[in-house]
């Protein structure tokens, strides 16, 4: 990723200006905006997920979490195994320290824009690349 210019106004593209998420296998997961590139409070990503691909069981200890679906069909489940279906156009929240799982079920592929407020610094440290460029961003406060 190139260095986001110093302006409090920022353009990022999904296609260029992302940091690459891959804890979740078979997804396309790219964090757009985080503190790494200028966002103070919010994380925002975008997500491709092809039919029978998702997101492993987790949590956002202190984070508020809100997914918008864009394209796809398929289901958020909670802790407790309860199954709740989602489709284009739906807004998806769960508050600090839900457990919960989104599965993309078809038949096209899920697209989702996500956000993290605050952002998760240890849910993103499950992914080995954005641990390291947290490990240094912390250093260099």
């Amino acid at each position: 990723m190139t260095e986001v210019e110093k302006t409090p106004i920022k353009i990022l593209s999904k296609d260029r200006d992302f940091y690459r998420f891959t804890a979740f296998t078979g997804v396309d997961y790219r964090v757009l905006a985080w503190p790494l590139n200028g966002a103070r409070l919010a994380a925002i990503s975008w997500a491709r997920s092809p039919p029978n691909t998702g997101a492993i069981p987790h949590a956002h200890a202190s984070s508020e979490e809100f997914v918008f679906i864009i394209q796809g069909h398929g289901y958020i489940e909670d802790e407790n195994g309860k199954r709740y279906n989602w489709g284009p156009g739906d807004l998806l929240f769960y508050p600090p320290g839900t457990k919960h799982k989104i599965w993309s079920t078809g038949p096209e592929d899920m697209i989702a824009v996500s956000a993290q407020v605050p952002a998760d610094f240890l849910f993103f440290s499950l992914d080995k690349e954005l641990k390291k460029a947290l490990d240094e961003y912390v250093r260099r406060l």
